[in-house]
């Protein structure tokens, strides 16, 4: 019964002594976890002093560059709107240079007409002067108006600029007999 107890007490020390050596073993882990963790701090905080200035370099470089390429994006988005605005107002000034064109062709044209008409009359005109037949036209003397009045009144018609006639034109430098 001795042995038993020698041994129960035996296994009850070498218990407890396994307790304590795992407790002991467990703190030491812990500790030796802990120093670990406040050695890497320190290194990190030497690490970040150290480096700091360039971190804080290197970080002001990167918000710079963003701010640049925020104001390269804002400055294309604006040039773009006066891209477009320009080719509006371009457009608007061709349609405008087109109606312009048209509206002097029009204006040649009809000049053009005029100016073989007055021929026409002034060729005929000259005809009577040199057959020696009377200027005037229409009443006796001092009553009617050149033979170009006459043949002008005769084939007068509208023209598209100032709506004035053949005849109008005629009758504003004809001289009265």
């Amino acid at each position: 019964a001795r042995r038993a107890r020698v041994r129960r007490h035996a296994a009850q020390l070498r218990r407890v002594r396994s307790r304590a050596f795992d407790g002991w073993a467990r703190r030491c882990r812990e500790v030796r976890q802990e120093r670990k963790r406040v050695l890497l701090r320190l290194r990190l905080e030497q690490l970040s002093r150290r480096r700091s200035q360039a971190l804080l370099a290197c970080c002001f470089a990167e918000i710079r560059r963003f701010a640049l390429q925020r104001r390269h994006k804002s400055n294309m988005a604006e040039e773009h709107r006066q891209l477009v605005a320009a080719e509006d107002e371009l457009l608007y000034l061709y349609t405008e240079i087109e109606r312009v064109t048209l509206l002097l062709q029009r204006e040649l044209a009809d000049r053009e007409e005029l100016a073989m008409q007055l021929r026409t009359v002034y060729g005929a005109m000259r005809t009577k002067i040199m057959n020696g037949e009377e200027s005037s036209c229409g009443g006796g003397v001092g009553g009617g108006y050149s033979a170009r009045a006459a043949y002008a009144h005769q084939h007068s018609r509208s023209h598209a600029h100032g709506g004035r006639t053949v005849a109008a034109y005629a009758s504003t430098t004809a001289v009265r007999g």
